[in-house]
């Protein structure tokens, strides 16, 4: 078994997390920019025609792969313990994997081409036969490069062999001049993965099976889910090759490649990134289910307005990037485009499942989707001709992201009002740029010639661009921005924002690793704001953060007799949460405000305010109450079982306004209170 690296030991995970997330989204987008640059070098080369006899191979190669998609990798993430014997095994498998589907593409050679009426497909298929067969023999030590969060690795391996390949198909394109070059480019891309593979891992994978039962154990249900996925993904091009022709497919499969750029290549890799830090707090789902909406926020903030954008300016995007040939293909990448911003909308509920050991919610989920596909795929391309693919796609996309706040809701607590706090301003920014965007394509002449597109583009995507960041920015403002996607975005930009305090995690990072396993979160209530003169709440609290303590600090609900007072000015519109000196700070807005005439209503806005608190800092059971002041003993029946801390830290007896109901309120706060409680500062020490 491949040894942890040693420049990773001793970082903390949380920063290793966000380290790998930064490599692998660098990672897609330069692949797909290398990829983008290709395509648009190839197709001034090569005829519409040449990429659909290639994908008429491909489809039946990567229907094969998804049919035998084992998951081993996976297998050996998932594991921390995982032996040599588990890496032998795991090569092994997927070894057998390649040389089974190796034949399996030789012997299916000649019946698809009669099933695709594609004489030129037989010969085709059978150099890339090999190519299951390479993969199978690719390093399984490289598997360590993501267990051990080593991206930057990952990154030159991978890049390395993308930019091999790039270049021989590009070389071999010139020089042939025919659809040959792209068989050979791809065969030689997974040579070059194998070859490199054992040049940057020094572990030597030998022939096992001692442990393929166990690998397979974990396997089975992710080889249902990614079957499923697998088989969403390539139905409609099924659809399309079996009523349409190769240029048809050819336009369905390029428009979709540049419609889902943004999804695809930012989705992935922060999932596959975040995909071993779910699995630490995996037991603690209040942390789960606050790092999934967090991810949705950042994703969401992205990848909307980008596949908006495509979408919007299909028109020009095509021919400058494919040329005057692909015209045909820009309502694809518009339908297309639109599909990709609802599916941005997504929880990423499915890691949440693979995490908690239930895959098969997400299986079943896909096989669901597939059974609503196929029918709505093979009727739309008989009506309306190959779009018809698009436009199922874009149906099944919206009622799988309606399916999974569902499934998100009733199995991972991620309710969907949670949800909607981190992406109702993003989705509001994106149509507003998408008003702003058509109204000035409607004023535009129309394009004719490519530097006319080009100016087009270019004047269409500054005013979506502008249009959608000050939108976001106004909205952000006017409900106090809070520590969500919009602050997180602009400091990354220009560094707004002071460094947090030591042993505060970054924002979006906190429900990844948060606080040490085994310590209760900490929810604090005072009632003077925290950016006031420091006092003993303060000391206390940022202390407790700087330990890696999950803490918060929140102020009363307002009424509408603070109007006016300090606490008044500065207050949000809405409830805000930001952090603070390593303490995640809840600030009371304005709305909605206690009538203190009646009671049952004030008490059900308490309880609203509270428990948004606590979901808010991800408080599992038994949260610690930390009170500095007896008026939040009517706050503690929302937190139901929690350990009580009254820290009074004034003489209130001496205050004015002070009477019989405050007394009995610190009566009971004393009384719920242990005689002797635990210093919280040195019960969990390191």
């Amino acid at each position: 078994m491949p040894a942890v690296p040693t420049a990773t030991r001793g970082v903390p995970l949380r920063r290793r997390v966000l380290l790998g997330a930064g490599w692998m989204v660098a990672l897609r987008w330069l692949d797909r920019l290398v990829g983008v640059v290709s395509l648009a070098v190839l197709a001034r080369l090569l005829l519409p025609a040449d990429f659909g006899v290639v994908g008429y191979a491909m489809l039946v190669i990567g229907l094969l792969e998804i049919c035998a998609g084992l998951s081993t990798d996976a297998a050996l993430i998932q594991d921390q313990q995982a032996t040599r014997a588990d890496y032998d095994a795991a090569w092994t498998l997927n070894l057998v994997k390649g040389v089974v589907l190796g034949l399996l593409v030789l012997a299916l050679a000649a019946p698809a081409a009669r099933y695709f009426g594609e004489p030129r497909l037989q010969p085709v298929m059978y150099c890339p036969a090999a190519m299951p067969v390479l993969e199978g023999l690719i390093n399984i030590g490289t598997v360590d490069f993501r267990k051990h969060l080593e991206f930057r690795r990952e990154f030159t391996f991978l890049t390395s062999t993308r930019l091999a390949s790039t270049a021989v198909t590009i070389l071999l394109a010139v020089w042939l001049r025919d659809h040959w070059a792209l068989v050979v480019g791809i065969l030689g891309r997974s040579g070059a993965r194998m070859v490199l593979s054992y040049g940057v891992q020094p572990f030597r994978p030998q022939l096992n099976l001692a442990r393929v039962a166990h690998i397979f154990r974990f396997s089975r249900w992710m080889l249902l889910q990614q079957l499923s996925a697998g088989l969403n993904a390539r139905l409609p091009e099924f659809a399309v090759a079996r009523l349409a022709d190769s240029a048809a497919l050819a336009l369905f499969t390029i428009g979709r490649e540049i419609a889902m750029l943004a999804t695809t290549e930012l989705k992935a890799p922060i999932r596959r990134a975040l995909f071993p830090g779910l699995a630490r707090v995996a037991a603690d789902r209040p942390r789960l289910a606050m790092a999934l909406v967090e991810t949705s926020g950042h994703i969401v903030i992205v990848a909307l307005p980008l596949s908006l954008g495509l979408a919007l300016t299909a028109a020009d995007l095509v021919p400058l990037m494919l040329g005057e040939n692909w015209q045909a293909a820009v309502p694809f990448v518009a339908v297309l485009g639109f599909a990709a911003a609802v599916s941005a909308l997504g929880s990423s509920s499915f890691l949440g499942f693979v995490v908690t050991g239930r895959p098969y919610v997400t299986a079943w989920a896909g096989v669901a989707r597939l059974a609503l596909l196929a029918p709505l795929a093979f009727l739309l391309v008989g009506r309306h001709g190959a779009i018809g693919a698009a436009y199922a796609v874009l149906l099944c996309d919206a009622m799988a992201v309606l399916v999974d706040y569902l499934f998100s809701a009733r199995l991972l607590g991620i309710r969907l009002s949670r949800l909607l706090a981190v992406i109702w301003r993003s989705l509001l920014a994106a149509l507003t740029m998408a008003a702003a965007v058509l109204g000035l394509r409607a004023e535009l002449p129309l394009p004719a010639s490519l530097e006319a597109h080009a100016g087009s583009l270019a004047l269409s995507a500054f005013a979506g661009a502008l249009a959608y960041a000050s939108a976001l920015l106004l909205l952000a403002r006017a409900t106090a921005w809070g520590d969500g996607p919009e602050r997180q975005l602009l400091r990354l930009l220009v560094g707004l924002g002071r460094r947090p305090a030591a042993g505060s995690p970054p924002a979006g990072a906190a429900a990844v690793e948060g606080c040490v396993p085994g310590r209760p979160v900490v929810l604090a209530f005072g009632t003077n704001p925290w950016s006031s003169y420091w006092q003993t709440r303060q000391q206390v609290l940022s202390r407790l953060a700087q330990r890696d303590w999950r803490v918060g600090y929140a102020t009363p609900v307002l009424s509408r007799w603070d109007r006016g007072q300090p606490i008044w000015q500065g207050a949000p519109l809405l409830h805000r949460l930001a952090r603070q000196d390593g303490v995640a700070v809840y600030r009371a807005g304005r709305l909605p405000l206690r009538t203190g005439r009646l009671a049952a209503l004030d008490r059900a806005l308490i309880h609203a305010y509270v428990r948004g608190y606590a979901h808010r800092l991800g408080a599992g059971k038994r949260p610690v109450a930390y009170l500095f002041n007896p008026m939040f003993w009517p706050y503690l029946p929302a937190l139901g079982d929690c350990r009580v801390v009254y820290h009074a830290d004034d003489n209130f007896s001496a205050m004015r306004g002070w009477g019989e109901a405050a007394a009995a309120r610190q009566a009971a706060l004393v009384a719920r209170t242990p005689r002797r409680t635990p210093s919280l500062t040195t019960k969990h020490r390191r």
